[in-house]
């Protein structure tokens, strides 16, 4: 099997007198494991999300192609993503989730050369990824070679929140706490990214910080338009907020959720935490 021209076409001799005429059969597997792994938006399976942003609570559906380049048995091995729960019942052709919850495996027996197949799973996206990228790539086995997929990518916004200075024996009415919300166009074109937070009624805006824009107020809603924001580009908006007399009374008085839109599309961040003012 030969490309002695080098025009892209292989050339196959058979030797004389090896086989009888008629009988000789030639399969050619293409398999690019560069190009096998994919992550698409499970609640839209033909919106593909690799390098875009998610949301924390969004569902991810994963798909890697596998394909026989010998006779025998195929095995594909994924990691699932830090931060990600597999959805039940979620993992397709049979593969079989490890105790732990972090593997999935699947094993095809007696594949023939040329075999192909897709496989699937879904997971939601953990509060545990919130700010960071989220990455996942497989293994697949035929006989003894591994090959190892390309890596898809996927951007979780995060929430983070400061404690006010001096703040050893908890959060106390009165205390300023500073806010930090990560954003991001992933798209491939420049466009407005809008980030609302509705501060729960323990919580009293003060001002922005560093650079960030003065948000529109609207009681406890919080709205800032970034306009033009280039693709690629990630930033942050910082904002600080007193604690008020509200987070006596009221029930989860400090837990805060931001959501980001970017074009058409919104993500939620992760939930910021505190305990209640005694």
């Amino acid at each position: 099997m030969t490309d002695t021209d080098y025009d892209g076409y292989l050339e196959v001799a058979v030797d004389e007198g090896t086989v009888d005429e008629g009988e000789a059969t030639f399969t050619n597997v293409y398999y690019d494991e560069k190009d096998a792994k994919d992550v698409f938006d499970a609640e839209d399976p033909t919106t593909e999300v690799d390098g875009k942003l998610v949301g924390v609570g969004d569902t991810l559906r994963y798909t890697i192609d596998w394909a026989a380049t010998e006779a025998g048995t195929v095995t594909v091995t994924d990691a699932v993503p830090a931060g990600t729960t597999v959805v039940d019942d979620s993992i397709s052709q049979g593969g079989t989730l490890s105790e732990d919850g972090r593997t999935i495996t699947w094993t095809f027996e007696n594949q023939p050369v040329g075999a192909t197949g897709t496989i699937t799973f879904t997971v939601t996206v953990d509060e545990s990824a919130a700010g960071t990228d989220v990455q996942n790539n497989a293994t697949v086995t035929v006989g003894e070679n591994d090959y190892t997929t390309n890596t898809v990518t996927t951007t979780i916004p995060g929430k983070d929140v400061a404690p006010a200075e001096g703040d050893e024996n908890g959060v106390q009415v009165g205390d300023i706490l500073t806010y930090t919300i990560d954003y991001a166009n992933t798209t491939d074109a420049a466009a407005a990214v809008t980030v609302v937070d509705t501060l729960p009624d323990g919580l009293t805006y003060v001002d922005e910080t560093g650079d960030t824009p003065t948000p529109v107020i609207e009681g406890q809603k919080l709205t800032w338009t970034i306009a033009d924001v280039p693709a690629g580009t990630k930033g942050e908006l910082t904002f600080t907020a007193r604690v008020n007399e509200n987070a006596l009374t009221v029930e989860n008085p400090l837990d805060n959720t931001a959501t980001i839109k970017v074009g058409n599309n919104t993500y939620t961040t992760d939930t910021t935490t505190g305990e209640k003012p005694e």
